[in-house]
């Protein structure tokens, strides 16, 4: 109405497509003083910013209804994958509002419905006006709260009210950790921190935070543990010999006795026979058969058969094996003959026997504060033990 704004409207496809624009303008200002009149030049920078799509807000209202909110009109299909539960069929309706920017879900599934919390993630996509179309997805968690009625109760007397409990509070501070990926198991990540004792900590895994082979997001979950003080744990002190035993030494074999009559009669007089000693070549050819590339794998199980620590071995070595807890253990030594870094069945088909295991001889028991040394003789007890045909 005033004349002092001027709106313009590019009809140019090249043009809108431009998402910087440099203009220059000229006015003429009438003065009215003796009929003057100036010019004006002006360059101006013009600036297009599109306005992307994004998910605004998100509210669960009731049980069985929620609402998606966008910063603009929603274009294309919007697709809700579940994380917290599963469907096989259609579990709710959707209304759009006259905008198209306000989507509203109704919960037709009682099941899904009851659910207190709903994790699922939102995909949606975005067309800009170049006709490039982008690709978005929101994880969403939400909550329906249920209303709780407290009733305070009727004591003897009305006057008389029962004290507060003392309640024990724990404050838990961040701490600073890595993860560190095992060296063998691919899947398996150890947790490094300065741990102290006599301390609680809570681990914390979030949701969306680990993808598995098939697409599949974790749950939060949310663990507690405690640790000792230190003169709860016990050491044990392993002194490992004789890995690979030497089968041509007399003295390590059962040798086999082979007697050679003399015909020499003074010899015949000091001693009947002579006797020549030579280790068993069933022993040698068996021997190299189990050892093969001279890997071992030493494993410590408590009394239930359980996993507790496994070493890779090559050589005779002294170890040390720190924060045990209290029990019993068992010693474990794993022949793995073809160097794959576990225990390998029998192959039937193939001829194959199971990769040999050797049990050290006693049961180990682990008390508080205890240092435990043992000396094992892998070669003797395994010699021992093809010796008897096991």
């Amino acid at each position: 109405m005033l004349g002092d704004s001027l709106k313009i409207t590019i009809n140019n496809n090249n043009i809108r497509l431009v998402d910087t624009l440099l203009i220059s303008l000229k006015s003429l200002d009438y003065l009215n003083l003796a009929g003057d009149s100036i010019f004006y030049t002006d360059t101006i920078t013009l600036i297009y910013r599109e306005k992307g799509q994004y998910l605004s807000s998100a509210e669960r209202y009731k049980k069985n209804n929620f609402k998606l909110i966008f910063n603009k009109k929603v274009t294309g299909n919007i697709n809700i994958e579940p994380q917290s539960f599963t469907v096989n069929n259609k579990w709710f309706n959707l209304e759009k509002n006259e905008t198209n920017d306000t989507l509203s879900y109704e919960i037709i599934d009682d099941f899904i419905s009851e659910m207190d919390t709903l994790d699922f993630v939102v995909k949606y996509s975005d067309e800009d006006r170049k006709g490039q179309v982008k690709n978005f997805a929101d994880t969403l968690m939400l909550i329906i709260r249920k209303k709780i009625d407290f009733k305070e109760k009727i004591q003897d007397s009305p006057n008389k009210r029962k004290k507060p409990e003392a309640k024990l509070v724990n404050y838990y501070v961040p701490l600073k950790y890595e993860l560190l990926n095992d060296s063998s198991l691919l899947r398996v990540y150890h947790v490094v921190a300065d741990w102290q004792e006599k301390t609680k900590y809570r681990i914390t895994a979030d949701s969306m935070a680990f993808i598995g082979y098939f697409n599949h997001f974790n749950k939060k979950n949310q663990y507690e543990f405690s640790t000792h003080e230190m003169d709860y744990y016990a050491q044990l002190n392993i002194n490992i010999t004789n890995l690979v035993p030497n089968f041509n030494a007399v003295d390590t074999l059962q040798a086999d006795t082979l007697r050679i009559g003399l015909t020499d009669s003074l010899s015949l007089n000091k001693v009947d026979s002579a006797i020549i000693e030579k280790p068993s070549q069933f022993l040698i050819d068996n021997a190299h058969k189990i050892i093969g590339k001279a890997n071992f794998i030493l494993q410590l199980l408590d009394e239930k058969g359980r996993l507790i620590k496994e070493y890779q071995l090559k050589e005779d070595e002294d170890m040390k094996i720190d924060y045990l807890p209290p029990g019993k253990c068992t010693l474990k030594i794993i022949f793995d003959k073809n160097a794959n870094g576990k225990w390998d069945t029998g192959n039937y088909l193939k001829k194959l026997q199971a990769e040999r295991v050797l049990i050290y001889p006693k049961i180990l028991e682990i008390k508080e504060g205890w240092e435990i040394n043992i000396d094992w003789d892998v070669g003797k007890q395994l010699i021992k033990s093809m010796q008897e045909g096991d």
